[in-house]
């Protein structure tokens, strides 16, 4: 996910045209798109300053009052999620270990909650099946992903 300030702005490098383009969603379902052009602009850096400027008319223009919001938020965890939690997983990982005698090779469990940060980036934190069990581990998951949303 691009950060907040790059937020439906792409970067094109193609081998006719290089600049930035700006898709904004309107709320008839269309997209108002424009390129802005690094020649046309005097450089990359003033060109997304001008493809800034002009998408965040266009989200006024279009929704006036509203910030922009992610399309689609998830509600309830998918069919093959394991834990019943939404942002909850299982992740088990082969981790190989080299001795001064033999490798070896282990699997090493944990419960991860994942949340999506103010700043547009994704914050995830384990709990190791080893160290708290499995179901305390769920419990402690689950309510760290409760508080870091519920604090958004």
């Amino acid at each position: 996910m691009h950060p907040p300030s790059r937020r439906y702005i792409s970067r094109l490098n193609g081998p006719s045209a290089r600049g930035w383009w700006v898709r904004v969603p309107t709320i008839e379902g269309t997209v108002a798109s424009k390129l802005f052009s690094d020649s046309r602009f005097g450089g990359a850096g003033a060109a997304l300053q001008a493809a800034r400027a002009w998408r965040d008319r266009a989200w006024r223009r279009h929704f006036p009052g509203r910030r922009p919001q992610p399309r689609y938020v998830k509600r309830n965890p998918q069919r093959n999620n394991q834990t019943g939690v939404l942002g909850v997983y299982e992740q088990i990982r082969l981790v190989r270990y080299r001795g001064i005698r033999a490798k070896s090779i282990y699997r090493r469990r944990s419960i991860v909650a994942s949340w999506i940060r103010p700043d547009g980036r994704i914050g995830r934190k384990s709990y190791s099946v080893n160290k708290y069990g499995r179901a305390r581990a769920l419990r402690l998951a689950a309510a760290l992903r409760k508080r870091m949303i519920q604090g958004r």
